[in-house]
């Protein structure tokens, strides 16, 4: 049996944009972040984190700066008994033609592979148009938080004030 998902865009959805940094001092992860995640982790939906880092590849910090502070992120959520399945991130700049930096899909199609997902019966949750677009490019559905800097794209199936409001419109859904 294939598995549902959400995927979670990090700096913006998760937790607040930090602009390029890796200083866990500066990590603010959204109060309700931890209550929205239980909510899709009772309601049996893998939950992944797919992420662009191009601070990598421009060299504001280093991929185990990421590793670190991902890993701290999922276990301040942990502590609230909150899980993250996994994480993927695109560590190349936007003038790379790679295929995992979204809007293109090779995150969620190698997390499809990683976990038996249901692209159809899955969603994707974040703060940019590049978040929207990845969803529409692989056929899961979207959801805009406005907790980010953008505030305004096009195309989402739903526009959320925040993750926990996002996770109890996927609930509702079903």
């Amino acid at each position: 049996m294939e598995n549902k998902a959400v995927f979670l865009d990090r700096d913006g959805t998760i937790n607040r944009d930090m602009h390029y940094s890796a200083d866990v001092s500066r990590l603010r992860v959204f109060k309700n972040a931890a209550t929205a995640i239980k909510i899709l982790n009772n309601a049996e939906y893998k939950v992944i984190i797919i992420s662009n880092q191009s601070g990598i590849a421009r060299r504001y910090f280093k991929e185990k700066d990421v590793e670190k502070l991902n890993k701290i992120i999922i276990d301040r959520l942990g502590k609230r008994k909150a899980k993250i399945d996994a994480v993927y991130f695109c560590p190349h700049h936007p003038e790379e033609n790679c295929n995992c930096r979204k809007p293109k899909p090779r995150m969620i199609l190698q997390a499809k592979k990683d976990f038996n997902i249901d692209i159809k019966n899955s969603y994707m949750v974040g703060d940019m148009q590049s978040d929207i677009d990845l969803a529409k490019n692989t056929g899961a559905k979207s959801i805009f938080v406005l907790t980010g800097i953008e505030k305004n794209v096009k195309g989402a199936d739903y526009t959320a004030k925040d993750i926990l409001d996002a996770a109890e419109w996927i609930v509702r859904q079903n």
